[in-house]
């Protein structure tokens, strides 16, 4: 039965005995508009290292997870799903409590047969899409960016690891 730190063996994500050197290679080149990893503090419930692991480096995952680009990443998601999660369910939420206590309002006429709830619902879906499409856009130009620097710097130090010496 693995324990409940590893779940494959081998495995750089999330192997405690897969850990890369201290210090990346110093002839390699830095990603272009990406600052390197840089290790916050570690953290003090952190599960002491095992294997061939470094003193101060951690897993790979362990790395990545304390990095000040990891942090900026998980700030700005939650910055846009937060606010975007409570309008789209406070309007949810309008929607249903118009249609259980203000009926009256929902079945008034807007245009022969279309009436206010059936606007009111069409627009549910259509709120659906707009949220789907800037979230698309916003993750286009605010996160892929970033994470596919957090990306191409685990490929980058996996291979420094597993470079034959």
């Amino acid at each position: 039965m693995p324990s409940s730190r590893s779940v494959r063996t081998g495995d750089a994500w999330t192997s405690p005995e897969a850990a890369l050197p201290a210090a990346p290679r110093p002839d390699a080149a830095p990603l272009p508009g990406a600052a390197p990893l840089q290790d916050a503090a570690p953290r003090p419930d952190a599960a002491p290292l095992q294997g061939n692991a470094h003193p101060g480096s951690g897993t790979l995952y362990e790395r990545i997870h304390r990095s000040a680009d990891f942090g900026t990443l998980r700030s700005r998601r939650r910055r846009f799903i937060v606010p975007a999660t409570a309008f789209f369910l406070g309007w949810y939420f309008l929607y249903v409590l118009c249609a259980a206590f203000a009926p009256g309002f929902m079945s008034r006429r807007v245009y022969r047969w279309i009436d206010v709830g059936l606007v009111f619902g069409l627009l549910q879906f259509v709120t659906t899409f707009a949220l789907t499409m800037v979230y698309a856009w916003w993750a286009g130009r605010r996160f892929d960016p970033l994470a596919d620097g957090l990306r191409e710097e685990w490929e980058r130090q996996r291979r420094t690891r597993d470079a034959p010496t």
